[in-house]
Formats: C-alpha cells, structure tokens, sequence
C-alpha cells in the first residue's frame, strides 16, 4: 500500500498519459500509475529517507487539475465500521 498514491488518486492528480477522463478512478488506471502496463510507464519512485521503503512521486505542476475522485478512504473506513472496528480515516 502506498499512501502517497492513495492520496493522489484521491485527488484526482492523475498525469495525462493515463487517458483518466474525471470521475471515480478505476483499479486499471490505479494499477497502471503504480506499475505502468503494456502501453505507458508506472511513476517515478523514491526512497523515505535512507530506509527500503519506496513511495511514487506524484507528477504535479501548474496545469494540474484536483478533483475528489477515489472513495477509497471512505469506503474502508465503512467496511471496518459495519466489522464492528471504530476506527479513523488518516
């Protein structure tokens, strides 16, 4: 799970390459910004710090466009709610 990712997908922050047109964002383009597939290139990855940990880098600039476009968080959240677990969304 890659939180950098998750958040933005969340936001919509999605580059052109991936012919994302708007509303919610699909596994397809998820995965495809995470691990590219047969047509375009996954994002650019980082290591945190000096540690093995690695997390995509979002590919952000001026013509970058935010739209509230994944309920992942939302719906996680929900599932560990009807599970009984009280948990909060971060």
């Amino acid at each position: 799970i890659d939180q950098v990712l998750d958040t933005t997908a969340m936001l919509g922050a999605v580059p052109d390459r991936y012919s994302w047109t708007g509303g919610e964002i699909i596994l397809s383009t998820y995965f495809s910004m995470d691990r590219g597939n047969a047509t375009v290139p996954d994002m650019e990855m980082t290591k945190w710090f000096d540690t093995k940990y690695h997390f995509i880098v979002p590919e952000l600039g001026p013509d970058t466009k935010f739209a509230y476009s994944s309920h992942k968080a939302i719906n996680e959240y929900k599932e560990a709610k009807a599970l009984g677990v009280d948990t909060v969304p971060v």
